[in-house]
Parts: structure tokens; C-alpha cells; sequence
């Protein structure tokens, strides 16, 4: 029998990143090109690769060949869900696994008692696949999606989102769902303000965090909602496959996707009793310990560095990007100008151009100056997301590529 020591623990095999230079250096993808695209998929750095490789290579031998090694490994694997809910304010039992945002805002949907009647809201900037989710319900309650307008991007104010959520917002509606960050245009909506406002009229809260953790801290049980949702392969940098919901504490009780019973029954056909938790009401069947492993080495190295200093750093290269592209003839900047109401996520629109010549300007943008952005079809525009490992050196890179190449497709 193996023992469980003739392992290589994910500790072990994680080289230790405790700055944003050593995560720059970290990722080979940084010395290819300048890539703004992490609030679509972010890099994985070579070391998290390296503990996700020894992980898999553990989980296909070692652990297989005495009876506690697996049990080992499935224990050293849980850590990282430990990891994830320290940095985002919640219990370990609140947090689940699944496989990205998309499955896990459904999981928390389809846990809920929909009726015909029923209602749920959405913000006006919420992910095309919230959109389509909400073409879903309508087909069961019977009743239209309510749709909260956020407003333009460039005069938004918070105030007025929660003016327009306090008018639409009804009894009858059983959930709304909101995003921390919108991935369209980078701002910051109310969560915590709408999440107690919505409680005020009975109404569940669901919040989408994928664009928000890993950018700025934060602290998903002061927001308090019902469901919590993000992933780990955008802004903290893990594998893409896995994603995360939390389920507060007092929805637990009512939370039910999978009709596990409570207590379990072990094989003898005995009761057990067993922590009532979001994973153990959601995770079924055998799971990838490689991917769990490699997350928590993902999430290691953000809380090494510090989310805080994480915000510092992005904070001023997204001013930097604004004040560059306000200077350049033809743009139009659509994200909120004020760091406190955007992220790093900046969107723009050029006015004139066709979907098709923005699309053809992006993709100029990466075949001539090796920059990798986004063509977003809600606006037309582009959108460019800046992370921690981005420097100054790539944002003026950015801006002249857009300088030179603006007059051509203009």
C-alpha cells in the first residue's frame, strides 16, 4: 500500500508568488503579447499549471493505489474551497463546485419552487447567458422578465439603478439576478444596497461575481444574497472547468437541486448525520480532485499578493487606458470614468463603424501589434480588460495600435 506521504501535496509543488511582478513573470503567455482578455478567460500561471500536472499525475496513480490515498487526496483537495471562501467572506459549507458561472446561476435557479406567476428580474447589463436563462423561466412562470435598467455606462450612478430596482421590484417576483460587475462595461452595481432592498419586498437575490473576485476585495457575506456565483478561470487566474456557488446559510435549508436527503444514508442503509452544506448538497459523483488542487494554488497566489494591492495596481493603468482613448478621434468610452463605479473592464464604441469593421479592427489589432482584446456584439465596440499582470508599457501599446490603425478603418 502507498502511503498517503509518497505524495507531492499542491503546497509543495507551488512555487511561491508573492507580487505582481512574480505572477508577471510567472505566465508565459505575458511574453507572447499584450492580453487584455481576462474578463473572458484569464491566463494560468506556470506554476498553477505545474500543480494542476503533478495533481492529475497523482490522482491517476498514486491515489489509486491504497485504499486511504485517495481519501488523502480528496481531503488536500478540499483546502481549496477553504481558500475560496476566506477570500470571499462566506463559510466553507456555503460553497459548492461546479464546472462555471453559467452552470452554477442554473443551479441556483432550478433550486427554487418557479410557478406560474412567478416573476424574475434581471439588471439591463446582465451575461447573454443570464439573458438567455431568463427566455427559459418565462416559458415556465408564464410571465415576461422583468429588465432593471442600469442606464448608459457613461453617466451611470448607482443611485439611480436602485431607484429604478425599488420601482420594478415586486412581491412577485421570486428572484432577481445582478451582477457585481457587469461584463459589458465594467461597472460596479449596488449588490449589497440591492440585495437588502430586495429582501424588503420578499424577493431572493442571486449575484453574479465572475467579473468581480479576483479584481477588487470582496466580502460576499456582507452582500448577504441568497446565491453568489463566479468562476475561477477569469480574474483569479485557475483552470477553466471549475466554478463556484454559494448558498447563504439561511437558503441552505430550502436549497434542494439534486433531492439529496438529509440526513445520508450510509451503504448499510443506516442514517448518518452529515453538516447540511451547499457541496453536499450539489456535488454528485466523482468529481476532479486535479482541478480543485490546481484551484486552490490559483488562489493561493491571490491572497499572497493581496486583492488590495491587486486594485492598486489596475486602478491607475484603467485611468491611464481612459485618458489615452478620450484622446483619440472616433472613440466613445462607455464605462464609468470613476474607479469606484468601474473596474477593469473598459469598454469602448466607435461611432461609424459597422459590426463588421470592428470586428476586422480587432482582429488587426492582434495580427499587427500582438494585442489581444475583445469584440463586444451587444455594443459593436471593444472591450479591454486589465489585470493585475498588465503593465503601463502594455496599455501605451494598446493606445498606439488604436491611434495607427483608426484612421485606416475609419
Amino acid at each position: 500500500m502507498v502511503q498517503t506521504s509518497d505524495r507531492v501535496s499542491f503546497g509543495a509543488a507551488l512555487r511561491p508568488i508573492h507580487s505582481l511582478e512574480e505572477l508577471r513573470a510567472d505566465i508565459a503567455l505575458t511574453r507572447s503579447c499584450a492580453y487584455f482578455q481576462t474578463g473572458s478567460e484569464g491566463p494560468v500561471s506556470d506554476s498553477t499549471q505545474d500543480v494542476l500536472v503533478q495533481a492529475l499525475r497523482d490522482e491517476n496513480h498514486t491515489a489509486l493505489l491504497g485504499s486511504d490515498a485517495y481519501p488523502a487526496l480528496a481531503e488536500e483537495a478540499e483546502q481549496a474551497r477553504g481558500a475560496l471562501a476566506a477570500l470571499i467572506g462566506v463559510a466553507p459549507e456555503e460553497v459548492a463546485w461546479l464546472s462555471n458561472t453559467s452552470s452554477a446561476v442554473r443551479f441556483a435557479v432550478a433550486s427554487l419552487p418557479w410557478q406560474p406567476g412567478d416573476r424574475l428580474a434581471i439588471s439591463s447589463v446582465e451575461h447573454v447567458s443570464t439573458r438567455t436563462l431568463a427566455r427559459g423561466v418565462e416559458q415556465i412562470t408564464g410571465r415576461a422578465t422583468t429588465v432593471i435598467p442600469a442606464g448608459n455606462g457613461g453617466d451611470y450612478r448607482p443611485e439611480r439603478f436602485l431607484e429604478a430596482l425599488a420601482e420594478h421590484l415586486t412581491p412577485d417576483h421570486r428572484l432577481v439576478i445582478l451582477s457585481h460587475v457587469s461584463c459589458l462595461d465594467g461597472r460596479r452595481l449596488p449588490v449589497a444596497e440591492a440585495t437588502r432592498l430586495a429582501r424588503s419586498r420578499g424577493v431572493k437575490v442571486l449575484v453574479d461575481g465572475a467579473q468581480a473576485v479576483g479584481q477588487f476585495p470582496v466580502d460576499a457575506g456582507v452582500i448577504d444574497a441568497e446565491f453568489y456565483v463566479g468562476s475561477l478561470h477569469k480574474w483569479l487566474l485557475g483552470p477553466a472547468g471549475l466554478g463556484y456557488l454559494v448558498v447563504n446559510r439561511r437558503q441552505l435549508p430550502d436549497y434542494h437541486p439534486l433531492f439529496m436527503p438529509h440526513p445520508y444514508p450510509r451503504e448499510d442503509g443506516q442514517a448518518r448525520e452529515r453538516l447540511l452544506s451547499a457541496g453536499g448538497q450539489t456535488e454528485v459523483g466523482t468529481e476532479s480532485m486535479s482541478l480543485r488542487l490546481s484551484a486552490g494554488a490559483a488562489i493561493s497566489s491571490v491572497q499572497s499578493i493581496g486583492v488590495e494591492a491587486i486594485a492598486r495596481h489596475t486602478a491607475p493603468l484603467v485611468r491611464r487606458l481612459q485618458d489615452g482613448l478620450r484622446g483619440l478621434p472616433g472613440l466613445e468610452v462607455i464605462s464609468p470614468a470613476s474607479w469606484e463605479l468601474a473596474s477593469g473592464i473598459l469598454a469602448i464604441k466607435l461611432p461609424g463603424f459597422t459590426p463588421e469593421q470592428v470586428r476586422a479592427l480587432v482582429v488587426r489589432i492582434w495580427q499587427e501589434e500582438r494585442v489581444v482584446v475583445k469584440f463586444q456584439p451587444e455594443y459593436a465596440g471593444i472591450r479591454i480588460s486589465v489585470a493585475g499582470f498588465n503593465i503601463e508599457a502594455e496599455v501605451e501599446r494598446l493606445l498606439a495600435a488604436l491611434a495607427r490603425l483608426l484612421p485606416a478603418g475609419s
